[in-house]
C-alpha cells in the first residue's frame, strides 16, 4: 500500500520532525521534492517516501564551492574558484539539485 506525497505533506514531514527539522532549508526540500517526482515520472516507477534515507542520501551546501570542497577531498582540480568547473565537476560526479542559491548533492 502506498500513499501518494503533496510538497507539503514533504516538506512538512521534514520540519515537524524534532531529528530532521533543521536538515534541509524549505527552498532546499522543494527542490528535492521536485527531483524525487521528476525521477519517479522519468523513470516510470514509484519511490517510497523514507525521510531518514532521504538524509542519508543527500547533503545541502549553501553555495557550489562548499559542496565541492567537500566532494573533491582529493583535490585533483585546482580550479581557483571557477564556479562554472566547480558545478560541472560535480554534475559530472554526483547529482547536483539547485536550490535558490543553495545545492545539494547526492552522497555517494
Amino acid at each position: 500500500m502506498k500513499q501518494t506525497v503533496s510538497v507539503y505533506q514533504f516538506r512538512d514531514t521534514f520540519l515537524q520532525s524534532s531529528e530532521r527539522k533543521n536538515q534541509f532549508s524549505y527552498n532546499a526540500l522543494t527542490a528535492l521534492y521536485d527531483y524525487l517526482t521528476d525521477c519517479e515520472e522519468s523513470c516510470d516507477m514509484e519511490i517510497e517516501f523514507d525521510m531518514v534515507g532521504i538524509c542519508c542520501e543527500f547533503t545541502e551546501y549553501d553555495n557550489v564551492q562548499d559542496a565541492y570542497e567537500v566532494y573533491n577531498m582529493d583535490s585533483t582540480l585546482n580550479l581557483e574558484d571557477d564556479e562554472d568547473e566547480m558545478r560541472e565537476f560535480l554534475t559530472n560526479h554526483t547529482t547536483l539539485i539547485e536550490s535558490n542559491g543553495g545545492v545539494i548533492i547526492a552522497d555517494f
